[in-house]
């Protein structure tokens, strides 16, 4: 596996946040070994490739070989107002994707209607786009 290291505009990604702080708002209880080509299985299930200390410093070493890894979500890190804008953000596009899906739904629904109700096909269409309509109205009540 190869991963880019760096953004098109050359800037360098942000891969993992590392708590050097000492005050345990990490747990890192859990220890994982480097497979043969430098990887380890992060917590969240991402593979994450552990620097060789001679790429990183050359006084850097790891003799043990184990790598203690933890996992905590950026809504625990990140300041409270910048949470609230994020979830705010993120709600108003989930709303505009739910709506343009019950929109779709309902145009073809009304679609199916007015073609032949007597075919069996279309029948079973317009009871498939009635369940969609149903579970898109579900999600509804879910978000009031």
């Amino acid at each position: 596996m190869s991963f880019p290291d760096h953004f098109y505009c050359t800037r360098p990604k942000f891969i993992d946040f590392i708590d050097c702080t000492g005050a345990g708002d990490v747990n890192t209880r859990t220890i994982r070994r480097a497979d043969a080509n430098g990887f380890i299985l992060g917590l969240s299930g991402q593979w994450l490739r552990v620097v060789a200390s001679s790429e990183l410093h050359a006084s850097w070493e790891n003799p043990s070989g184990q790598w203690r890894v933890g996992l905590l979500t950026g809504y625990d890190l990140f300041p409270a107002p910048l949470v609230a804008r994020v979830k705010r953000q993120r709600k108003v596009l989930h709303e505009r994707h739910r709506l343009s899906l019950l929109s779709e739904a309902q145009q073809k629904k009304a679609a199916a209607k007015v073609g032949s109700a007597e075919d069996e096909e279309a029948e079973a269409r317009l009871t498939l786009l009635e369940d969609q309509v149903s579970f898109i109205n579900y999600f509804k009540v879910l978000n009031r």
